[in-house]
């Protein structure tokens, strides 16, 4: 990879952890619409984090499927969760492991940085803003699909995001936890590819990424 010349990350489960936000979600649930359940509060939030695992299925599935499985008699409406939750999510927003010292490691070595993620434009700002100033500045560009107009896997927010940077799509490699959106996307735009396996199992029907990682730490050894 002696050509590259920027890094490029996914958000969520690349940089920050779903699963570290979601137990503290829950437990916000369980503190101001279930004080007459706590004997209960252990299932109702190891529901919540089931239910709420998966960033691909739609919210508001997994807040019926939740609701029906705790049995709860008079649920919020789904927007009024959808409000409690664009809140409480976003603010609990935790780096993975080794995230500051491994992108500062690639940052100080040269590479350029960027993230591109699909979300909301407010949740996906919310959540970087949550990690605060010095997380912003080290990356040179961070694109949210949202306001972008096109999602990935479209190679074309990949290309953008490289074009933007000042490089040929060749010159960069991207980091991504997700097969379809993250790796065939990036190839598709002809990045090199680099997965973040364990949170999400890889698809066969896809050529496998160009290096694997466990963690950002890797990364080290790579570029």
């Amino acid at each position: 990879m002696n050509n590259i010349k920027a890094v490029l990350f996914d958000l969520d489960n690349t940089l920050i952890q779903r699963m570290r936000a979601i137990p503290k979600v829950a437990a916000a649930i369980c503190k101001y619409y279930f004080k007459d359940r706590p004997e209960d509060h252990e299932f109702i939030s190891d529901t919540f984090c089931d239910c709420f695992s998966d960033g691909y299925i739609k919210n508001e599935e997994c807040y019926k499927l939740f609701v029906d499985i705790v049995g709860w008699e008079t649920p919020l409406p789904y927007e009024h969760f959808f409000r409690f939750w664009c809140f409480y999510y976003p603010i609990n927003s935790t780096p993975v492991d080794d995230m500051t010292d491994s992108v500062m490691y690639l940052k100080n070595k040269g590479y350029k940085l960027g993230i591109i993620t699909n979300g909301p434009i407010g949740m996906q700002n919310a959540k970087m803003d949550t990690l605060g100033e010095d997380f912003r500045a080290m990356f040179d560009i961070i694109i949210v699909s949202a306001d972008f107009g096109v999602h990935k896997p479209d190679p074309s927010i990949f290309s953008f995001a490289c074009a933007e940077l000042g490089f040929e799509t060749n010159e960069c490699v991207y980091v991504g936890d997700h097969p379809r959106n993250d790796v065939e996307g990036a190839r598709g735009s002809g990045m090199h590819t680099i997965w973040y396996e364990g949170f999400m199992p890889w698809d066969e029907q896809y050529e496998p990424a160009k290096y694997v990682i466990s963690g950002l730490r890797d990364l080290m050894e790579i570029l």
